[in-house]
């Protein structure tokens, strides 16, 4: 099957018919389609922050209340240059508010790049490994640190993981 040009005259098969010896005819795009893109919608970002937050939390509270069995975890702040007990308001605190920061950028990300959502990806999991530097230099116990440090982990994995099953049940 051959059609003809209108502009050149010239005679070559259609763009959307392909036939092979020996198989059926088969239908191909005449165009390619666009790349599909996980951008999600304000729904799939607050439900992947709501799913995100809540791993978060379980975990981190795990965390916290193994690492505070021996002796409470202890945080430096601002507030407590000489150090102070960690409490389970400010784990909950900085774990909503971490993961809030983070699907903002996820936000910002997605609306800048068709890739952001790989790229934010790569970007939380590095925030939340690099976070993990200045608790290491803390003048506190190992056994906080090391809290510290997983809670630190956690969010980021919580925050990548929410998003991602946000994601996945929404196609």
């Amino acid at each position: 099957m051959t059609t003809t040009t209108p502009t050149s005259g010239t005679t070559r098969p259609p763009a959307t018919s392909r036939q092979t010896t020996g198989t059926t005819p088969t239908t191909m795009p005449a165009a390619t389609a666009a790349p599909t893109t996980t951008k999600g919608s304000a729904r799939t970002l607050a439900k992947g922050t709501a799913v995100g937050i809540g791993l978060a939390l379980v975990a981190n509270a795990v965390v916290f209340l193994v690492g505070d069995l021996g002796a409470p975890i202890r945080v430096i702040t601002g507030w407590a240059p000489d150090g102070t007990d960690l409490r389970i308001g400010d784990v909950v605190g900085a774990t909503v508010a971490l993961t809030i920061v983070g699907t903002l950028a996820l936000w910002a990300l997605e609306r800048l790049r068709a890739d952001g959502f790989r790229l934010w990806t790569g970007v939380a999991a590095a925030f939340a490994v690099l976070s993990i530097l200045p608790v290491l230099r803390l003048d506190i116990d190992g056994g906080s640190k090391v809290a510290l440090s997983v809670m630190h982990l956690v969010v980021g994995a919580a925050a990548i993981a929410g998003q991602s099953v946000a994601r996945r049940a929404r196609s």
